[in-house]
């Protein structure tokens, strides 16, 4: 199956964005200072990774490359439609609505997970630099769940 490129970049852009708007959010409403701390921490590294993505965006439009052919797209489309943070604002509104800091920690995991999930599978189809790029916002995001794990032992959440 043919996937246009431009939209898979900008479900990536969108999730990346969403989590920036998550971590932004939620740390405006944590009190615990070594949490607000990590929130802002991965609302930079989300930003970061969003930009690599309007980057790529522009120089996929720049060399008029539309399509990729993904050997696994059901795969991909189950996993960037169940992402949490797929949809518009998602990452505001979750982000508004924490509660506790146990809630915004569980948040962040589910997203990262996902995160993971659907970098992993959009990974398996690229090849040379594009894929290498993926592969180590992936591990970025895995050190995210490494950081995000570690804070809820450190308090016992």
């Amino acid at each position: 199956m043919i996937y246009n490129a431009s939209d898979i970049i900008l479900t990536a852009l969108r999730i990346e964005k969403n989590g920036f708007n998550f971590y932004n959010h939620a740390q405006k409403k944590i009190e615990e200072v070594n949490i607000k701390n990590l929130l802002i921490e991965l609302a930079k590294e989300e930003q970061r990774h969003a930009d690599y993505f309007q980057t790529i965006e522009a120089e996929l439009k720049k060399k008029q490359i539309i399509s990729y052919e993904f050997d696994t797209e059901i795969i991909i489309n189950y996993l960037a439609d169940s992402h949490v943070f797929n949809k518009e604002n998602m990452g505001e509104k979750l982000g508004n609505s924490i509660n506790n800091a146990k809630e915004a920690l569980d948040i962040a995991l589910t997203f990262e997970k996902d995160t993971i999930s659907f970098f992993t599978e959009l990974g398996h189809n690229l090849e040379g630099e594009a894929r290498n790029v993926i592969n180590k916002i992936i591990d970025e995001e895995r050190n995210h769940i490494k950081k995000i794990v570690l804070m809820k032992k450190e308090l016992n959440l």
